[in-house]
């Protein structure tokens, strides 16, 4: 996307007039569109709102995870500390049953580098913590934007479009 910082027009508003362009050139319709309303995306979601549409999701990493029906009364559910480990791991088994493969090797590096929060554990009964945005910047030098906008997208898929992962696990995974 193309911005103006000499522009009179608003940053935010010049961005969302130009992803709006963008994907009514390419067919996409609002509702298959989102994007991170965390922290300042509450204020890009007004500007998204008031220049394009009502449709497109806005998705918070924010907060506390969100409990989902299809978990009540499962012992073996992993328990996550934070909504954005959460995002981060219901990507996972995807991956595991090959319905999500050939992503870039710059994404599956920045996926693969995230780690998970010290003391965060599964196996003793502790819930399941990712290192912080803040942590993974320090230690690696760089923002792990390109993953936190592959995960924002899954979990798109999941929420607006019934996207869910299949029970069997491939363990054959073969170059296709």
């Amino acid at each position: 996307l193309t911005i103006d910082i000499k522009s009179p027009v608003p940053i935010n508003k010049q961005i969302v007039r130009e992803w709006k362009k963008e994907c009514e050139e390419r067919g996409i319709d609002p509702f298959n569109c989102c994007f991170d309303e965390s922290g300042g995306g509450v204020v890009f979601g007004d500007v998204v709102k008031m220049v394009w549409s009502n449709a497109v999701q806005g998705i918070s990493a924010s907060g506390s995870p969100i409990e989902r029906p299809e978990d009540k009364g499962k012992e073996d559910v992993v328990k996550f500390s934070n909504r954005a480990t959460q995002i981060w791991y219901n990507a996972h088994p995807f991956f595991r049953s090959c319905q999500i493969k050939k992503v870039s090797m710059s994404l599956a590096k920045e996926i693969c580098s995230r780690r998970p929060d010290d003391g965060s554990s599964t196996t003793d009964g502790r819930t399941l913590k990712v290192e912080s945005k803040r942590v993974y910047k320090r230690r690696t030098g760089q923002s792990p934007d390109e993953s936190d906008s592959f995960f924002l997208m899954v979990e798109h898929c999941r929420t607006r479009h019934s996207f869910k992962p299949a029970e069997k696990v491939v363990n054959d995974i073969r170059k296709d």
